[in-house]
C-alpha cells in the first residue's frame, strides 16, 4: 500500500506560487488524463494512462511508463526509481521527490513547467497581413452590387410602372423591365384556383 502526499504546485494570479496538499492511499497510484487517474492531470499532451507508480520486486517505489514518456536529465526511461531529491518530467509537468514526512512513505510535488502557449498570441504572431486594402476594396464592391441590385429589380421595374411615357415606350419591346417580377405562367396544378388569386 502507498500512501503518498502530493503537493500540485500552481501559480496564482500574481504569479506566486500556491501548493495545494493532498493524501493518497492506493496500492499504484495511476498518472494520467483520465477522470479515473489518481493523479490527474488535465492537458491534452498527457495520455489518458500515462505512467504508474508502484512498488516492485525490489521493495521500491518507481514510476513505470504505460502509454507516455517519462524522462530524467533528457533521458527516455521505463521505469524510475522515486528517490528523494530526483526530478522526472510527465510530459509538460516536473514530479520532484520530496523528503517523505513521518506518516507517509512518499510525497511528491507536481509542477506544470511547460504551459500550453496561448494559441491566440502564437497564431498573430504566425500570421501576416496579405491582402491590406482588402476591406476597401470588398466594401467598394459591396456597395456597387447593392446599387446594381436596387436599379435592375426596384428602381427600373417601379419606373417602367409608375411613369407612363417609359411604359408606352417599354410595351414596344418583347419584354420589360418588371419581367423580373414575373413569377411565369402559372402551372397546371394550379390552374383550378388561379381565378381567386
Amino acid at each position: 500500500m502507498i500512501n503518498c502526499l502530493l503537493i500540485k504546485i500552481t501559480n496564482n494570479s500574481r504569479g506566486l506560487p500556491v501548493r495545494n496538499y493532498r493524501t493518497l492511499n492506493a496500492t499504484e497510484l495511476m498518472i494520467g488524463r483520465s477522470a479515473e487517474c489518481n493523479i490527474h492531470l488535465a492537458d491534452p499532451r498527457i495520455a489518458m494512462h500515462h505512467a504508474v507508480i508502484k512498488e516492485l520486486e525490489d521493495g521500491h517505489l518507481y514510476v513505470v511508463s504505460i502509454n507516455g514518456e517519462i524522462e530524467v536529465d533528457g533521458a527516455m526511461l521505463q521505469n524510475i526509481k522515486l528517490i528523494p531529491g530526483k526530478q522526472i518530467m510527465i510530459g509538460p509537468y516536473q514530479l520532484n521527490v520530496e523528503p517523505a514526512p513521518p506518516d507517509v512513505n512518499l510525497s511528491v510535488s507536481l509542477t506544470l513547467v511547460n504551459p500550453l502557449s496561448d494559441d491566440y498570441q502564437d497564431l498573430k504572431a504566425r500570421t501576416h497581413e496579405p491582402l491590406p486594402n482588402a476591406f476597401k476594396f470588398k466594401w467598394r464592391l459591396s456597395m456597387w452590387l447593392i446599387a446594381f441590385i436596387s436599379l435592375v429589380f426596384l428602381v427600373l421595374p417601379l419606373a417602367q410602372n409608375l411613369i407612363p411615357q417609359l411604359q408606352s415606350s417599354m410595351s414596344e419591346l418583347p419584354f420589360g423591365f418588371d419581367r423580373v417580377w414575373s413569377s411565369g405562367r402559372m402551372s397546371t396544378a394550379h390552374r383550378h384556383f388561379g381565378s381567386q388569386c
